[in-house]
């Protein structure tokens, strides 16, 4: 029995994410591991959705999603709904999450199952132009009729998001279906004087009761003004003031002046703006000859960590802004936002070797970031953070990056290039000395791999099954690398992802939205 009462006795780590052991060709063509649904599903909509990647394009990923919906929803109404809110609320993303509710329950009506449809559709509306752009997608997909639940649930956001403010910046007519439309297909529970006047304004013209709804009353009034009036307050500084009482933001300038943004305009404004509206107009505030002050003030929202917390910007939004800055004095304070948004990367104990994944396909078919950058950003953080860490970056051949105490992640991500193939196994089998831990961060799409002219199955077989192997996942692909005791797949680079990475010995096996 002494076999197992020696040395340090350490629980084996697990993680909600699991794959079945059923062994499965990976788009390489080497062995790799089928996951269950829930698992396959979560990992594909956490990394991304609807766009092409270098081994799926945008089409077969919904197919395949959609497939697994019609598994998981109708056996798991609830872990289907909370995983939608955490996609929406958490992850952020926008137009999936309301996708995939719609075919979440259309696969449940199919089925015959009623309860819990109208909760799965509510979890996925967080703004008020939602509402509308599921709707549209429904019918566009599934036909005019319209099932109850879906009306409910859209019913229940309407009922709280349908305000004066909202419906001044958010209802379109660009939109198919407008705030007044979406009102007469759910009949919210909701102000009947608002309601009343957004289906008039819809369908003929809409009068203002002395004494009702004042912010729009506010806001018709502005726009009738002459635009020296809005000129003046932008000189004496009550501009934004203005703009606020009448549910107005800084976008709305240029329509209440007929004109061009000015310097003066942006100088007027910027006080009130939040540091993801900062990032947006770098560009615009250095063509338009901003203030020194407005300049020192966008430079200190841009890293103030407070700022940041309350702009819910994701790291990626940061480096994407550092790569489009016009000009290099925004990219300290974006490089500081940067490093306050990974806060919660975890600091690890002991020994850790972290494995970046810089092969072809991490640097295709992406968005403005691409995968490799990802990988990058995160295993510098990571390494960073550790008591010891040998970071690695790795395709067909691999190179140790050496570290020094406060080095630049920015620098770190813009030194990425393309190394070729993926020999995962090739790569962990000649740089893991006695961890503690290793995390690789990887589409999980590795080539076939040979040890002393053995075929290997797998990366994880090349190191102790007792050493935790941690896979951040960012393709989001069907085939997973490793499967077994200490084998953890972490999926999407948001906050909530970052806290499930409990490298010490106390793995939990729940999903993000459980932690």
């Amino acid at each position: 029995m002494s076999r197992f009462n020696s040395g340090t006795v350490r629980a084996p780590q697990r993680s909600a994410v699991q794959s079945t052991g059923i062994k499965q060709v990976n788009h390489n063509g080497a062995q790799g591991f089928k996951r269950d649904a829930k698992s396959e599903l979560f990992v594909s909509a956490a990394t991304s959705f609807a766009v092409d990647k270098f081994y799926e394009s945008a089409s077969n990923l919904r197919t395949r999603q959609t497939a697994l919906l019609k598994e998981v929803a109708v056996a798991d109404p609830k872990w289907t709904r909370d995983f939608l809110h955490w996609l929406r609320h958490d992850a952020m993303l926008r137009t999936g999450p309301a996708i995939l509710a719609c075919e979440a329950v259309k696969a449940r009506l199919d089925a015959g199952e009623q309860g819990g449809n109208r909760e799965i559709i509510r979890a996925v509306l967080a703004r008020p132009d939602e509402p509308g752009e599921l709707l549209a997608y429904w019918i566009s997909e599934h036909g005019r009729r319209i099932p109850k639940p879906v009306k409910r649930g859209v019913a229940d956001a309407v009922s709280k998001m349908y305000t004066e403010r909202n419906w001044l910046k958010y209802d379109s007519q660009k939109s198919a279906l407008r705030f007044a439309d979406v009102i007469e297909l759910t009949h919210p529970d909701m102000d009947g004087v608002l309601a009343k006047y957004i289906l008039d304004d819809r369908h003929h013209e809409a009068n203002v009761v002395q004494g009702t709804l004042p912010m729009i009353r506010a806001n018709r009034w502005i726009r009738g003004v002459d635009a020296s009036l809005i000129r003046n307050w932008a000189k004496n500084g009550t501009l934004s003031d203005h703009l606020k009482n009448a549910g107005m933001t800084w976008e709305d300038i240029p329509s209440i002046v007929n004109g061009p943004w000015t310097g003066e305009l942006w100088d007027a404004i910027i006080p009130s703006m939040g540091a993801f509206a900062l990032m947006r107009n770098l560009r615009n505030f250095d063509t338009n000859g901003i203030s020194p002050e407005s300049v020192a003030i966008v430079k200190a929202k841009l890293s103030d960590p407070d700022e940041i917390a309350k702009s819910r910007a994701l790291p990626m939004r940061f480096l994407t802004a550092y790569k489009n800055a016009p000009n290099v004095r925004w990219h300290e304070p974006l490089e500081i936002g940067l490093h306050h948004t990974l806060q919660n990367v975890p600091s690890l104990k002991g020994r850790t070797l972290i494995l970046m994944d810089w092969s072809g396909s991490m640097f295709g078919y992406s968005e403005t970031i691409t995968n490799a950058e990802k990988a990058t950003l995160f295993g510098t953080a990571l390494a960073q953070r550790a008591e010891h860490a040998d970071l690695v970056a790795y395709g067909n051949n691999a190179y140790r990056i050496e570290l020094k105490p406060g080095a630049s992640l920015i620098n770190a991500v813009e030194s990425a290039r393309n190394l070729g193939g993926t020999d995962t196994a090739g790569t962990l089998q000649a740089w893991f000395k006695g961890h503690d831990r290793v995390v690789i961060i990887t589409d999980e799409q590795y080539g076939g791999a040979s040890l002393f002219g053995v075929r290997i199955a797998d990366p994880g077989s090349v190191i102790p099954n007792t050493t935790p192997l941690i896979t951040v996942n960012l393709g989001g692909y069907a085939t997973a690398q490793a499967s077994g005791k200490n084998r953890v797949t972490i999926a999407s680079l948001s906050d909530s992802a970052f806290k499930l990475i409990d490298l010490l010995g106390n793995t939990s096996e729940k999903w993000p939205w459980e932690a």
